[in-house]
């Protein structure tokens, strides 16, 4: 076992603490350190001191302290060299070159002899990979070394992003093409996966993809790991992000199939591993290679800070890893502590054919070797020729000839196997435990007892020193039993005793059941031919497209699922004979509606078990009726499945003993929003600011929008989600505008809860109603009016501003009104507030209801007031002013079946000037013209009696000095008209 310790001191003198490299045996407790540093060759003419046979000090352009000699460690056998990736290349800038270069942060080696150098420090630490083949003739391998791009412009990965702090390489996209992985857990801030391929040598590799981490600080990419965890062909990739954290959770495991279907642009689908709080969950990982032998690779992760540290084992599958772990490895309490800082799996370290795990604890300086154990199995057979025609009437056996009760014997025998073939050396004590009839509810009390102990229950220890065990056992009948029909049943186990460190365990339990039938009445030749017809429907279902074995399932239309299984028998009586429903996992047997008596009863989850008779005579007909429910939430892939098939212990002459039934599951659910307001509502009166307002009154007249969301099924809708876009301000080119709808408290929904975007919209001045003297508030409700459904329209959030206080030359805005010619055929003013249009500033407000049944709803309620002073002061001179809030309804469940044409739906509310409904009102215009005629004419009657009596002449008194002023004024001065 090699351990690298980063921080240990070297045994090359002159050096303080620059890392070292430690070999130890298993065999041995403890260490000893490898000399890696100080023998220099004897052409180096750098160092002008003569060479020893011992270890030499750091020549004069060595700098070894901390380089941190060990950080990572990996092995494979070559020929000695050296490889220092960056030397050479530019340094005169120091850290924006390759001055801090780092390499060997992070090292792989792959299968086909590539050896892959992490650099995390080049060019202000963006980082880089270097890729280099080490494996093959010199002359005839690529000697080029491949490294990622570090160039300022395109600038794909950013300073400080630490890439090259994990490596590794796989066939993430082609099954032949080998592409490379490096982790930038700082890029962006959350980390970075980059992959290349190369191009050519004097070129930087390609970038073919990039993957993002989800969280800040998570430091997603910090550890890496490929594998085929599915056996696809394709390698996969585990990402981890060991700062991860949630409420309850720290450091998380990011596990990434199909690659080849990822974009940059778009997010990987993928899963997640997550760990406990602080503990560092993907601070190390490893590949251990099949340690089940199941021929899948598995996987163990690290939580080095999980107490004192834990490991995670998972086992892969055809459908990748496992998400919930095998078998947890836990620190010693108080004693060792960051356990799994480190792990390297995937190597046989005992020679028993399954791979072992080395396991770092670095602030003890420790590391510990786990050692696989061996999986067996334990083969069973059962020999003997008494099990068959036991004849109640006939005393003794063969093993005990001179009984008195009628009795018969059998050998159970066990071999043990192991998928690696050898079982020479293995040394396993097994116990076997045998039980007659009262095991898992068969009956409560037997028929038999053995002869060693007189009871139904036998026990032995055996030690296994030969490829096959078998020892013989004698059974009694108790006399006076009465039934003789149905077979006596045994079950025999075997278990291993663990009796030493690393002894082998089951693969899975090691079980038999068998069974000792009675002499049957099957004519003279004792053999019973029986002929077994079964033929089975759904009732209830829809057969599709004219198979009758295919149906359609309406989940919801019915509450449980009827299956109909007829049988027959047409030749001779059949013994024994059961019926077996292997169904869904998605299905759960309920009871048996119709069987004549006959008992059915559930084996493991997916089978039910019905005895037909004991026997089933002749020309007999059973037709039984199976009810089933549908459990929600299980894997069906859409269908659901019955296989049902008789049996008997009797000879079967038919071939129709059996039918396959498949029904196609659909989930329908006829959702559909309808929407009420407040029919229509007048302003007018005087205009009030914003200072004004104390109470909702102050504001103006309330306005009521209802949502009416109903399921009419037949099956339910969870998650659903209404999202409604309120217009609360008049729209125009500013952060705010003038008030519209004013709400006076959150939606009101049955059987949910609402959130408005942004939140302060909701009553933002912190207005209450007014209180009369009995404690009721001044203004009675209104009951919303049904306003019949509007034409569909296109959800568009709008923009919401900050909680700003509004200025006046933020609401200067006035929505210009449009005419429209109405049902009376006259031309009318309107204007129309509504966000879609852009005259009107919308909030978007999210009702969640986790459950809606079939043949049920839901209301929606926002109860608000219409700004009157808006309308007053901008708005007087129209007809009237339409108000129109929306609502769309959103699944959560894709796989649902509706008609989405009626998940839309707009309310709207009406306002009427005062002004506008006197003028409505007003008087016939002929009046008005009459008046006006009759006005004039009295004027001209009037002037001209005025002029008859004189009132328009002025006598004035002949006074030349007042005459001079006058012609004086009139010289000097202008008339004000002139200006």
């Amino acid at each position: 076992m090699l351990v690298g310790a980063p921080l240990g001191q070297n045994l090359q003198p002159g050096t303080n603490r620059s890392g070292a490299l430690f070999k130890c045996p298993v065999a041995e407790a403890d260490c000893t350190q490898v000399e890696t540093d100080g023998r220099r060759p004897s052409d180096d003419y750098d160092d002008e001191s003569s060479v020893s046979t011992g270890l030499n000090p750091p020549g004069k352009d060595e700098i070894k302290d901390g380089q941190w000699l060990g950080v990572n460690v990996i092995w494979r056998i070559c020929t000695r060299d050296l490889h220092e990736p960056c030397k050479g290349r530019p340094s005169e800038k120091a850290h924006e070159q390759f001055g801090v270069c780092q390499a060997g942060t992070s090292l792989a080696l792959l299968d086909d002899g590539t050896a892959l150098i992490g650099s995390p420090g080049p060019y202000t630490w963006r980082g880089t990979l270097f890729v280099q083949t080490i494996v093959g003739k010199y002359l005839d391998r690529d000697r080029s070394v491949y490294l990622g791009p570090l160039a300022d412009t395109p600038e794909p990965i950013d300073k400080y992003s630490y890439l090259g702090m994990s490596v590794t390489g796989g066939k993430f996209f082609n099954k032949t093409l080998k592409t490379y992985a490096a982790g930038a857990p700082r890029s962006h801030h959350h980390g970075q996966i980059f992959f290349f391929n190369k191009l050519s040598s004097d070129k930087p590799m390609n970038i073919v993809l990039i993957i993002d981490g989800e969280q800040f600080g998570s430091s997603f990419g910090y550890e890496i790991l490929s594998a085929d965890l599915n056996n696809d062909g394709y390698d996969d990739l585990i990402v981890g992000a060991p700062f991860y954290f949630g409420k309850d959770q720290g450091g998380a495991a990011y596990i990434y199939y199909n690659l080849r279907n990822c974009r940059t642009d778009t997010p990987c689908e993928h899963k997640v591993l997550y760990g406990s709080l602080e503990s560092r969950f993907g601070f190390s990982m490893t590949a251990l290679g099949d340690i089940n032998k199941d021929g899948y690779i598995d996987v163990a992760i690290g939580a080095p800070y999980e107490g004192g540290g834990s490991i995670y084992i998972y086992l892969g599958g055809k459908d990748g890893l496992n998400l919930k772990p095998s078998q947890k490895l836990k620190a010693v309490p108080d004693i060792i502590k960051t356990f799994g800082y480190s792990l390297s799996g995937g190597l046989d370290m005992d020679g028993n054919g399954y791979p072992d795990l080395l396991v770092g604890a670095y602030s003890e300086d420790m590391i510990l070797l786990y050692k696989t154990r061996p999986i067996i199995d334990i083969d069973i057979t059962i020999n003997s020729n008494e099990l068959k025609h036991l004849n109640t009437s006939k005393p003794g056996c063969e093993a005990d000839p001179h009984s008195n009760s009628t009795c018969f014997s059998f050998y159970s025998c066990f071999s043990i196997s192991s998928a690696e073939g050898n079982t020479d050396k293995l040394n396993v004590s097994v116990k076997s435990k045998i039980i007659a009839e009262t095991f898992d509810g068969y009956k409560q009390f037997s028929r038999v007892w053995f002869k060693e102990n007189t009871t139904d229950l036998y026990s032995s220890f055996v030690e296994h020193w030969y490829p096959k065990k078998c020892q013989q056992d004698t059974v009694y009948v108790f006399e006076g039993i009465r039934d003789i029909l149905s077979p006596i049943k045994f079950q025999v186990t075997y278990e291993l005793v663990e009796n030493t460190t690393g002894s082998p365990i089951l693969n899975q339990s090691s079980v038999k059941v068998f069974e000792a039938s009675f002499q049957k009445d099957c004519g003279d030749d004792d053999i019973c031919q029986s002929n077994l017809i079964l033929s089975a429907t759904l009732p209830q279902l829809t057969v599709l497209a004219d198979n009758e074995d295919l149906f359609v399932l309406n989940l919801g239309e019915i509450e449980e699922i009827m299956l109909q299984v007829n049988v027959s028998n047409f030749g001779e009586s059949a013994y024994e004979t059961e019926l077996y429903i292997n169904h869904s996992k998605s299905l759960s047997y309920i009871a048996l509606d119709k069987g004549g008596g006959i008992q059915c009863t559930t084996i493991q989850s997916t089978m039910v078990n019905c005895s037909l008779g004991n026997p089933l005579p002749s020309y007999k007909n059973l037709s039984l009726i199976l009810r089933f429910e549908y459990k929600e939430g299980t894997d069906d892939q859409g269908e659901l499945h019955f296989y049902a098939f008789v049996n008997s212990t009797s000879k079967e002459l038919s071939t129709q003993t059996s039918a396959n039934l498949t029904a196609s599951v659909k989930k329908q659910a006829e959702v559909h929003i309808e929407g009420y307001s407040t029919g229509h509502v007048v302003f007018g009166g005087e205009i009030k600011g914003e200072a004004a307002m104390e109470h909702y009154e102050d504001i103006g007249k309330r306005v009521l929008h209802s949502y009416y969301i109903t399921n009419e099924g037949p099956w339910h809708v969870e998650n659903l989600t209404v999202i409604i876009h309120w217009p609360w301000q008049v729209a125009n080119d500013k952060p705010q505008g003038k008030w519209l709808l004013y709400l006076e408290e959150m939606p009101i929904i049955e059987g949910g809860e609402c959130f408005a975007y942004p939140s302060y919209a909701i009553n933002p001045l912190n207005l209450t109603g007014k209180i009369d003297g009995i404690g009721n508030t001044a203004e009675s409700q209104i009951m919303p009016l049904r306003y019949p459904n509007m034409p569909d329209y296109n959800f568009t959030p709008a923009s919401i501003p900050p909680p700003l206080t509004r200025r006046k030359r933020d609401a200067e805005f006035v929505v210009t009104p449009k005419e429209i010619i109405a049902s009376d055929g006259k031309k009318r003013k309107i204007v129309v507030m509504d966000c879609n249009l852009n005259t009107a500033k919308c909030i978007e407000i999210r009702c969640s209801v986790s459950k809606l049944n079939k043949r049920t709803s839901t209301t929606i309620m926002l109860i608000s007031r219409i700004w009157n002073s808006t309308l007053v002061e901008d708005y007087n001179h129209v007809d009237w002013v339409s108000i129109i809030s929306r609502a769309q309804i959103q699944l959560a469940d894709k796989s649902i079946e509706q008609d989405i044409t009626n998940d839309y739906t707009q309310v709207e509310t009406i306002a009427y000037p005062e002004i506008r409904q006197q003028e409505d009102a007003g008087i016939n215009i002929l009046i008005i013209i009459g008046a006006v005629l009759a006005g004039i004419l009295l004027l001209v009657i009037l002037i001209v009696i005025l002029w008859k009596l004189g009132f328009f002449k002025r006598n004035r008194v002949n006074d030349p000095t007042l005459s001079g002023n006058l012609t004086r004024q009139s010289e000097n001065e202008t008339p004000l008209l002139g200006h």
